[in-house]
Protein backbone atom coordinates (compact mmCIF):
# COMPACT_ATOMS: atom_id res chain seq x y z
CA UNK A 1 0.00 0.00 0.00
CA UNK A 2 2.14 2.82 -1.31
CA UNK A 3 0.83 6.18 -2.87
CA UNK A 4 2.73 7.64 -5.86
CA UNK A 5 2.31 11.08 -6.81
CA UNK A 6 2.42 13.15 -10.43
CA UNK A 7 1.39 16.24 -11.75
CA UNK A 8 -1.42 16.89 -14.03
CA UNK A 9 -0.90 19.47 -16.48
CA UNK A 10 -3.41 23.02 -16.93
CA UNK A 11 -5.66 22.08 -19.35
CA UNK A 12 -7.45 25.15 -22.02
CA UNK A 13 -10.67 26.33 -20.66
CA UNK A 14 -11.87 26.53 -23.96
CA UNK A 15 -15.16 28.47 -22.70
CA UNK A 16 -12.94 31.35 -21.52
CA UNK A 17 -11.29 31.78 -25.21
CA UNK A 18 -14.61 31.44 -26.67
CA UNK A 19 -16.16 34.21 -24.23
CA UNK A 20 -12.63 36.62 -25.61
CA UNK A 21 -13.64 35.64 -29.35
CA UNK A 22 -17.15 37.16 -28.60
CA UNK A 23 -16.18 39.89 -26.24
CA UNK A 24 -14.01 40.85 -28.70
CA UNK A 25 -16.20 41.03 -32.14
CA UNK A 26 -18.56 43.16 -29.95
CA UNK A 27 -16.20 45.06 -28.47
CA UNK A 28 -16.63 44.00 -24.83
CA UNK A 29 -13.47 43.00 -22.88
CA UNK A 30 -11.28 40.06 -22.48
CA UNK A 31 -10.30 37.43 -19.84
CA UNK A 32 -6.89 36.28 -21.30
CA UNK A 33 -6.93 33.27 -18.47
CA UNK A 34 -7.38 30.33 -20.76
CA UNK A 35 -5.71 27.56 -18.41
CA UNK A 36 -6.70 26.02 -15.36
CA UNK A 37 -4.35 25.21 -12.56
CA UNK A 38 -1.52 22.21 -12.56
CA UNK A 39 -2.70 19.37 -10.15
CA UNK A 40 -0.93 17.44 -7.73
CA UNK A 41 -2.70 13.66 -8.05
CA UNK A 42 -1.96 10.96 -5.62
CA UNK A 43 -2.54 7.59 -7.20
CA UNK A 44 -2.86 4.27 -5.06
CA UNK A 45 -2.31 0.70 -5.73
CA UNK A 46 -5.48 -0.05 -7.68
CA UNK A 47 -4.40 2.80 -10.17
CA UNK A 48 -7.12 5.80 -8.87
CA UNK A 49 -6.27 9.10 -8.85
CA UNK A 50 -7.33 11.47 -6.84
CA UNK A 51 -6.23 15.68 -6.76
CA UNK A 52 -4.94 16.58 -3.42
CA UNK A 53 -3.41 19.96 -4.43
CA UNK A 54 -3.25 22.28 -7.01
CA UNK A 55 -1.07 25.81 -8.08
CA UNK A 56 -1.15 28.14 -10.71
CA UNK A 57 1.75 27.04 -12.23
CA UNK A 58 3.31 23.60 -12.91
CA UNK A 59 6.47 24.88 -11.19
CA UNK A 60 4.47 25.68 -8.10
CA UNK A 61 2.58 22.51 -8.60
CA UNK A 62 6.36 20.57 -8.47
CA UNK A 63 7.34 22.58 -5.30
CA UNK A 64 3.84 21.52 -3.55
CA UNK A 65 4.07 18.08 -5.14
CA UNK A 66 7.34 17.68 -3.08
CA UNK A 67 5.73 18.85 0.14
CA UNK A 68 3.21 16.72 -0.08
CA UNK A 69 5.10 13.58 -0.61
CA UNK A 70 7.35 14.83 1.95
CA UNK A 71 4.52 14.54 4.28
CA UNK A 72 3.75 11.23 3.08
CA UNK A 73 6.72 9.97 3.98
CA UNK A 74 7.24 11.42 7.33
CA UNK A 75 2.97 11.35 8.84
CA UNK A 76 1.13 8.27 9.85
CA UNK A 77 -1.51 7.46 6.67
CA UNK A 78 -4.32 8.50 9.03
CA UNK A 79 -2.59 11.77 9.36
CA UNK A 80 -1.85 12.80 5.65
CA UNK A 81 -5.25 11.34 4.99
CA UNK A 82 -6.45 14.00 7.79
CA UNK A 83 -4.41 16.40 6.66
CA UNK A 84 -5.11 16.08 2.54
CA UNK A 85 -8.87 15.59 3.12
CA UNK A 86 -8.51 11.83 1.65
CA UNK A 87 -10.34 9.08 2.52
CA UNK A 88 -8.36 6.43 4.51
CA UNK A 89 -9.84 3.72 1.90
CA UNK A 90 -8.45 5.42 -1.08
CA UNK A 91 -4.74 5.15 0.81
CA UNK A 92 -5.17 1.70 1.66
CA UNK A 93 -6.45 0.18 -1.72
Amino acid sequence: MSLRFEIRKPKIQWVNVVGDLVGAATGGGTSSNYSSKAKVMAINDAGRRRAVGAADSEQSAEDRMVAIQADYESLSISMWCQKYDVPDSFAQE
